[in-house]
């Protein structure tokens, strides 16, 4: 009967100890990763303030088709498809104020503000 020396094993040990690296720190988290924004879309609802992957936020208005209709202002709409929401803000706030910044727009009048703007630029209002 052969013998099994390490001489024959390691050949073999090494790219299966190489996939199992990658399963681990690639494969593994892209598809929980997946997972979660297939459970964040399943989750929409219409009313819900979204962000796109380009930054745009609006409201959902709801659904035509495999795309989801968004309305960024009042009278413009548009349609995402679903793999370019970013993220999901069911409280009524936009994502980018519920980390703590500052309001997109003005308090007053809702025209939109400037990163470095301190005041409204239409009513004069203060931006907080």
């Amino acid at each position: 009967m052969p013998v099994i020396t390490m001489d024959v094993i390691y050949p073999f040990l090494s790219p299966f100890l190489l996939l199992i690296v990658i399963y681990l720190f690639a494969v593994r988290p892209r598809r929980q990763q997946a997972a979660k924004h297939a459970a964040m879309i399943a989750s929409l609802r219409t009313g819900d303030l979204v962000t796109t992957s380009g930054g745009v936020q609006g409201r959902v208005t709801g659904w035509k088709g495999e795309t989801i209709v968004v309305e960024v202002a009042p009278g413009v709409v548009f349609d995402v498809a679903p793999a370019k929401i970013e993220s999901v803000s069911e409280q009524g706030v936009p994502p980018r104020q519920a980390r703590g910044s500052r309001p997109a727009g003005c308090p007053e009048c809702g025209a939109p503000a400037g990163p470095g703007d301190q005041f409204c630029g239409d009513c004069g209002a203060p931006l907080t």
